[in-house]
């Protein structure tokens, strides 16, 4: 009986392909590699046929055959094995869910907000929230912002990220001693910074704190997309295959204490101040926006970084339709292209160059 060798991909390596390229996400590592699509119709192809067969398929090009399989086994993406062990690499699967109601929300605060914080925070602890990112417009008194940390820490919520003016602490020192005094905190943006470690982010523990010399008025800075937002979790992958991944399963409430998909949207489900989050999120129009997912977006499905990559829908190109790709994306899939870069042009000129 031939024994024969099969190219086997690991099961922890998940495959992205795009309009000019693809992506390998490593889960183990956390770590993602940018390869040619015909890479990823090679990985394919081998899921059906031996090596044998695979160069005689590729026999045209047996040199880069050879070349894309010394990069596929030194970077650990595949593996070389038989029949039996092709059986135990079997697809992984995709399926995602979670057991709380509300796993992430974002609370506005700024110098004119009247609701209650603590209200809004109490109700989203009942629903088992996981994270919470609160953003503090300009200066607000110093000892609100730490009531405001106490508070949380006494909650079952995991971890959250605080966004908030520079000029809100006295110094830098008072900055880098809030995660250590409070655990919950995952991440500190600090806006408005004089520091000379602009744009840094320092690792410390299982913190970053990062300084920004622009300004953040309001949630209308939100919806960026870019590399930096870039999310290699494989919980994020896999809910990315059926859900929004911005708006899945949130809570936004704004300055004025408006329950809302998302701050950054027009569309009010009602008021910290008469109303409760439990209340808003049965509302079946609450949840139509969870269910679009980067493969229904325009341009973004035939993006390669989809599945690691955030959404916006407050903010997108076409605002009367919901599959409309995001408008502060700045990356053109069938170029392989961010702006700033040569050569660089817009999906739309793209386009109308390919008409002509």
């Amino acid at each position: 009986m031939i024994n024969k060798k099969y190219l086997i991909l690991f099961s922890s390596c998940l495959l992205s392909k795009g309009a000019s390229q693809a992506i390998v996400f490593d889960m183990q590592r956390n770590d993602v590699k940018i390869v040619p699509d015909t890479l990823i119709n090679i990985i394919e192809d081998a899921k059906n046929i031996d090596l044998e067969e695979l160069y005689s398929k590729y026999a045209d090009s047996k040199n880069v055959l050879d070349q894309y399989i010394n990069f596929l086994l030194s970077e650990e993406i595949c593996f070389i094995g038989n029949e039996d062990e092709k059986k135990r690499f079997t697809k992984l699967s995709l399926n995602w869910d979670e057991t709380s109601v509300i796993t992430n929300a974002i609370i506005d605060i700024n110098k004119t907000s009247k609701y209650d914080v603590f209200k809004a925070i109490k109700m989203l602890d009942e629903l088992n929230c996981l994270h919470i990112q609160i953003r503090i417009y300009g200066i607000i008194d110093f000892k609100s912002i730490t009531k405001l940390l106490e508070n949380i820490e006494n909650t079952s919520i995991r971890s959250f990220e605080l966004i908030c003016d520079h000029n809100n602490f006295d110094d830098k020192n008072l900055i880098l001693e809030l995660p250590e005094t409070y655990s919950r905190i995952s991440n500190l943006v600090v806006y408005n910074s004089p520091h000379q470690e602009i744009g840094d982010i320092q690792n410390r523990k299982s913190y970053t704190i990062s300084f920004y010399s622009k300004d953040i008025e309001d949630e209308s800075h939100c919806g960026n997309i870019s590399p930096v937002f870039f999310c290699k979790n494989p919980n994020h992958y896999f809910e990315s295959q059926k859900h929004n991944t911005c708006l899945n399963r949130k809570v936004g409430i704004d300055v004025n204490g408006e329950i809302k998909n998302c701050p950054s949207m027009s569309k009010s489900f009602g008021n910290i101040c008469d109303s409760s989050i439990s209340k808003a999120v049965t509302t079946p129009d609450f949840k139509n926006l969870w269910f679009i997912h980067k493969d229904q977006i325009e341009v973004c499905k035939d993006c390669e970084f989809r599945h690691i990559c955030t959404d916006c829908r407050a903010f997108v190109k076409k605002t009367k339709n919901k599959y409309s790709q995001p408008a502060k994306c700045n990356y053109n899939p069938y170029i392989a292209k961010w702006k700033g870069e040569k050569g660089y042009i817009t999906v739309e000129e793209y386009k109308l160059n390919i008409k002509q």
